[in-house]
């Protein structure tokens, strides 16, 4: 499927569960998002930290997004909401 995808969204745990699914012993999730993108072909991959933001993963940068300093009101449909805004542009 992901050889099949130009655009991945992952959230950091999902990131740590390929690590443990793929054996990984790399020491940051960038190296892990870098050999995803080189074997699978991936053009652009996103991962999401929750409060922490998102890192976009492109083929000329990286970009991290630091999520404003807002009070929280509600976090329903956050992910699709996230995702949709990804994928439209």
């Amino acid at each position: 499927m992901l050889s099949n995808a130009d655009i991945v969204k992952l959230i950091n745990e999902e990131v740590e569960i390929l690590k443990a699914i793929l054996g990984c012993n790399r020491d940051s999730d960038e190296q892990l998002i870098q050999s995803l993108r080189d074997e699978y072909e991936i053009e652009h991959l996103c991962v999401t930290q929750g409060k922490g933001g998102a890192v976009a993963y492109g083929p000329e940068s990286t970009n991290r997004f630091n999520p404003n300093d807002l009070p929280e009101v509600s976090t329903v449909g956050a992910r699709d909401s996230f995702s949709a805004v990804l994928v439209h542009g």
